[in-house]
């Protein structure tokens, strides 16, 4: 179905903003005051002290405008923060389409896990729908074009590339939470083994024991990249065999 203008003029105010679509329409946009810079100036605070720093005052005194100017392009915090994340990823990798469709897609998944290392702060916005920002969308579709050649019907491929970002986003979170500021993961390792050794008796947890009694835990590389490549294959191998039933 073909979208009318009407439709286009329903669209929340934040959303209407990041597309350029009606940018300060209340009374027409402040001089020197934009979109884009109401979402860079907000990504640098909350860069240096956090999301919880951001707040539309905030964002307005850093301009030199009132609080209120921000309201004619965003309704609410929320919506700043939804503009925020969508700028902060920026446009998405140029992929090499000479690359097999597995290539492809975990060059593109490596890439959306460098740019929530770059702003952790965006695993802290929750969302009310799915994200439908100019750089979100490309994103989504730089990452369905990556899968394209391995032959997918939509909805699978749909589906595939959303487990890929809820893995990404879930091994990001968790580097953050167990090793913030870049913590040894060594050092993680070799306390979670002692402790494990001093509390989880053969008796009541053989396999654990017996996992804490081997070097499973001493980190000999990047414990965060190394994890991640590990579960990414293993991804992957279960895409690659979805396309081999499919194509049965």
């Amino acid at each position: 179905m073909t979208e009318m203008p009407s439709d286009r003029a329903r669209l929340p105010r934040g959303i209407k903003s990041m597309w350029g679509l009606d940018e300060g329409g209340r009374r027409g946009p402040k001089p020197g005051l934009t979109a884009h810079s109401i979402a860079t100036t907000a990504i640098k605070i909350a860069d240096t002290e956090g999301l919880g720093a951001v707040s539309m005052g905030r964002v307005a005194k850093e301009l030199g405008f009132t609080a209120m100017s921000l309201y004619r392009y965003v309704d609410s915090k929320q919506d700043l923060a939804e503009m925020m994340v969508d700028a902060s990823y920026g446009d998405p990798p140029q992929i090499r389409t000479t690359q097999d469709w597995r290539k492809q897609i975990a060059e593109w998944a490596r890439a959306d896990v460098a740019q929530l290392r770059q702003h952790p702060w965006v695993l802290e916005v929750q969302f009310r729908e799915p994200p439908v920002g100019p750089n979100s969308t490309a994103w989504m579709e730089a990452g369905l074009r990556a899968l394209s050649g391995a032959g997918l019907d939509m909805q699978p491929k749909l589906s595939a590339l959303l487990m890929l970002e809820g893995y990404v986003r879930n091994n990001v979170a968790m580097a953050q939470q167990f090793m913030p500021g870049g913590d040894s993961g060594a050092e993680l390792g070799d306390n979670y083994a002692n402790r494990l050794r001093l509390l989880a008796t053969p008796e009541r947890f053989p396999e654990v024991a017996r996992a804490a009694a081997t070097e499973v835990f001493a980190d000999e590389g990047d414990f965060p990249v190394d994890e991640f490549e590990f579960g990414l294959e293993l991804i992957l191998d279960g895409i690659a065999t979805l396309v081999e039933k499919q194509a049965r």
